[in-house]
């Protein structure tokens, strides 16, 4: 058997259809398409406000350590990064109340 041998390319190609037919692709066999969405939004708007919390902790911290003004840049910025993460979540959910 050659790595080319259409001979069994194609009775590989014959075995799949012939497995796909008789078990169906698991997006088919799924519920509602809103339960896969809603769980998807969730996990969408908790990274974006877990992004500003972290995102304002970096800069923070490195600040802090750039200036030597510890803890007070990375308590101003955590503050700034955790309202930013909140607003983003606000503004999502507001586009998909819209939908």
């Amino acid at each position: 058997m050659t790595e080319d041998d259409p001979a069994d390319l194609n009775a590989l190609d014959a075995q799949l259809k012939a497995a796909r037919e008789r078990n169906p692709a698991p997006e088919s066999r799924s519920g509602p398409a809103e339960d896969k969405s809603g769980m998807a939004t969730g996990m969408r708007l908790s990274a974006e406000l877990l992004a500003g919390v972290l995102l304002g902790l970096g800069i923070g911290w490195a600040l802090d350590r750039w200036l030597g003004t510890a803890p007070w840049l990375l308590l101003v910025f955590l503050l700034l990064g955790t309202v930013a993460g909140i607003l983003n979540v606000i503004r999502s959910g507001n586009k998909l109340d819209a939908k």
